[in-house]
């Protein structure tokens, strides 16, 4: 009707084109069907001789690259760059913005949707990452048995270098990671400065802190769950201490002794009832009051105004 311009070179190749305002072309021959519908430019090369790629571009083009280990469903309003190289690789790319992918690592799934947000989950070999962006976030991804799910509205670097570790961070004013791997479950949620470690691996710690709090959780065999506003509780079952801290003031315990159970409560008053072994002790101070619990086969009961009695 208008102008028609067929290239029949290449000797497996037939191509029907119709063109009023649509352009339908079918190519059957042997490795290579490309349907073109064209209303505005459209540029496809099909070198790859194993490729089959659908191309519909009205503003929008899509390709289904089935060939030999990838599809690619391109979806481009203004500029997308893939090149689809590595062959163990499919990407599924919407971007409204600039998005660039390079997929170079051959043995990672990456599906991209970039609007505001950004999704990613990679399914392959060990990783899946989920990444949610509104600012920054940099990801690597390195080592091969993490998962990690990133949501930052703020600045959040992780680089999840341990291979043994999955991190949850969510963080907004709070951040709760759950690392359940192999012996450590830490969460945290901070709303100032929070520092943790978590080495030792039979450690679970719950830490939930409003102003300054410092564990480090070193002696492996404790369970520390610290709630410190202006109370902090703690309750340590693990092996043989479990201590209740209920602290309004500064109360300072040093639990060496490995069979005492101590509970405290000081706000002026300080009760403690020390079960274990062989020894109970029931102190109430108003002033200073020291106990260690060392001899190991006394009862004892200290008031501040002299009361005896258990």
């Amino acid at each position: 009707m208008s102008r028609l311009k067929t290239d029949r070179r290449p000797d497996q190749i037939r191509i029907r084109l119709i063109t009023m305002s649509r352009l339908k072309t079918d190519r059957r021959p042997d490795q290579i069907r490309i349907r073109l519908i064209t209303m505005s430019r459209l540029k496809a090369d099909r070198r790859p001789d194993q490729i089959r790629i659908r191309l519909i571009t009205m503003s929008r083009p899509k390709t289904d690259g089935r060939p030999d280990q990838i599809r690619i469903r391109l979806i481009t309003m203004s500029r997308l760059k893939t090149d689809g190289r590595p062959d163990q690789i499919r990407i599924r790319l919407i971007t409204m913005s600039r998005l660039k992918t390079d997929g170079t690592p051959d043995e990672i799934r990456i599906r991209l949707i970039t609007m505001s947000r950004l999704k990613t989950d990679g399914r392959p070999d060990q990783i899946r990452i989920r990444l949610i962006t509104m600012s920054r976030l940099k990801t690597d991804g390195r080592p091969d048995k993490i998962r990690i799910r990133l949501i930052t509205m703020s600045r959040l670097k992780t680089d999840g270098r341990p291979d043994q570790i999955r991190i949850r961070l969510i963080t907004m004013s709070q951040i709760k990671t759950d690392g359940r791997s192999d012996q450590i479950r830490i969460r945290l949620i901070t709303m100032s400065r929070l520092k943790t470690d978590g080495r030792p691996d039979q450690i679970r710690i719950r830490l939930i802190t409003m102003s300054r709090l410092k564990t480090d959780g070193r002696p492996d065999q404790i369970r520390i769950r610290l709630i410190t506003m202006s109370r902090l509780k703690t309750d340590r079952r693990p092996d043989q201490i479990r201590i209740r801290l209920i602290t309004m003031s500064r109360l300072k315990t040093d639990r060496r002794p490995d069979q005492i159970r101590i509970r405290l409560i000081t706000m002026s008053r300080l009760k403690t009832d020390r079960r274990p072994d062989q020894i109970r002790i029931r102190l109430i101070t108003m002033s200073r009051l020291k106990t260690d619990g060392r001899p190991d086969q006394i009862r004892s009961l200290r008031t501040f105004k002299l009361e005896f009695g258990i």
